[in-house]
């Protein structure tokens, strides 16, 4: 959560998620498996007749076979994407499409397992359409025809649309069990986060408020409810350094972190322990107390491969330079107990990559922590954080491991009106680019980036249903649609 900072604010697009459910006939492994059905979702909603003209196809051509029959993307859409639905464990050995792009320039071939994580059959960087084709092996359940360059307008239209190969036969679907159980111990590979496998990750989650005022909101049930109704990978356990938080009880505080990184283990979700400093923005303040409060962390919790450790939430008012000086302090203590744990660094001004201090970006870039499998943090919040933080999210990913732990659809406050557009925009991104998120906050403080309504944590919840606030009702299926 923010107090009092000063940000850019620029005018936003709104993003616009199409899917197109695939009819799945029985066929030859030489056969088309399926075309495109005519169901079309915007945002949730069905398609208006301004969006698409006629979603319909036949077997691979277009119903009346005129020029104006084309699956397409609305106007103003930042990006875009066709989903269609295999059947899990199917085998795809050719795709052919006719496309044409008025902006896009682009596209990718993508298949996936699970619909969170995709593997690239084929990448077209340039060409305004016409006919082409993908042949090889894949293997998955999901399709999806991806734009590469996000335009102004409409920038993908999909005239025909064949899929050739086996349909699935249920064999290949996600793998069950926890999150934990999935993706076992998280490791950083490349740019990515990855499983144990060095699969790319992208865990979704929730973080919670200021341990001080709102642990009463983290009971058993709300943990249960994060693991199952929510379908949480990730908690994020936010101790502050002060307003009444570790400073003026070590002992309490390091407790409850320990505890509730207990109740999240238990339930195969991943932990954040988050040294949340704020009011004093140079990190080095309280090093000493730093140290001590993530030895005993690791010492506790280490050996689980559960735990990333985010060593300073949001500095703010020094250069990366005393940050990084700080980071490589900071490390060693928690390698020494925990050697393979993904460790999150704090960035220049409040988390934002030096956006919100007109700094940018290229410090980190042209100065590393001399460490590995870390990750940098990026903050936002949509409503208060345009274009400018979107690019640096953009850009940024492209070369630094990064790793969202906190943001929201609100202002910078935590409060205000919500720009859910803005947010989708940010969603659409870090979806595209694997960038694991958690949200800002898991409490029913009255501010309205908190997910419950006031008195939701007196009564114990429930934590789903009525008690939701729009933030929270809007982000609950956020989470649960990138569940490992």
């Amino acid at each position: 959560m923010k107090k009092a900072m000063m940000r850019s604010s620029l005018a936003g697009l709104a993003a616009v998620l199409v899917t197109a459910a695939m009819i799945m006939p029985t066929a030859a492994a030489a056969d088309p498996v399926g075309t495109l059905a005519d169901t079309l979702i915007s945002q949730g909603r069905p398609a208006t007749a301004s969006s698409i003209e006629d979603s319909t196809f036949g077997a691979g051509k277009a119903v009346d076979g005129s020029s104006t029959t084309r699956w397409a993307s609305e106007e103003g859409s930042a990006a875009q994407w066709i989903s269609v639905d295999l059947g899990a464990g199917a085998t795809v050995s050719k795709v052919d499409l006719n496309w044409e792009a008025a902006y896009a320039k682009g596209y990718k071939i993508q298949m996936s397992a699970d619909g969170s994580t995709w593997t690239t059959l084929k990448t077209e960087t340039a060409g305004n359409g016409g006919t082409d084709s993908w042949t090889g092996s894949g293997t998955g359940r999901y399709l999806r025809i991806y734009n590469t360059v996000r335009g102004t307008a409409w920038g993908y239209s999909l005239w025909e649309l064949k899929v050739y190969g086996t349909p699935g036969d249920g064999s290949g679907g996600p793998t069950t069990g926890t999150p934990v159980e999935k993706a076992g111990t998280l490791e950083v590979c490349g740019l990515k986060l990855c499983s144990e496998d060095g699969v790319p990750v992208q865990l979704r989650g929730m973080s919670t408020h200021g341990l001080q005022w709102h642990s009463d909101c983290m009971t058993d049930s709300a943990f249960d409810a994060l693991a199952d109704d929510w379908s949480a990978d990730v908690v994020r356990l936010s101790t502050y350094v002060e307003d009444d938080g570790y400073v003026s009880n070590p002992t309490h505080f390091t407790n409850l972190a320990g505890d509730l990184i207990q109740e999240t283990h238990d339930r195969g979700m991943y932990s954040i322990a988050d040294w949340h400093i704020l009011e004093k923005g140079d990190p080095n303040v309280n090093l000493e107390n730093a140290k001590k409060f993530f030895k005993a962390i690791a010492t506790r919790h280490g050996s689980k491969g559960t735990v990333l450790y985010e060593i300073a939430n949001e500095p703010s008012g020094v250069q990366w330079s005393t940050i990084k000086s700080y980071a490589e302090k900071i490390i060693p203590v928690i390698r020494a107990i925990d050697p393979d744990a993904v460790i999150l660094v704090g960035t220049p001004d409040w988390s934002s990559f030096g956006v919100s201090g007109d700094h940018g970006p290229a410090p980190i870039i042209a100065n590393p922590v001399n460490a590995t499998n870390i990750m940098y943090v990026f903050h936002f919040y949509a409503t208060s954080h345009r274009d400018e933080y979107l690019t640096a999210l953009d850009n940024t990913s492209d070369v630094l491991p990064t790793f969202v732990t906190e943001w929201g659809a609100e202002e910078y406050t935590g409060g205000g009106a919500l720009d859910l557009p803005m947010a989708e925009r940010y969603l659409d991104l870090m979806e595209e680019k694997d960038i694991s998120w958690v949200k800002w906050n898991f409490s029913d403080d009255p501010l309205s980036g908190a997910a419950f309504k006031v008195g939701t944590c007196d009564t114990n919840g429930p934590w789903t249903g009525s008690t939701l606030k729009p933030v929270g009702a809007w982000v609950i299926n956020h989470v649960r649609a990138g569940a490992l």
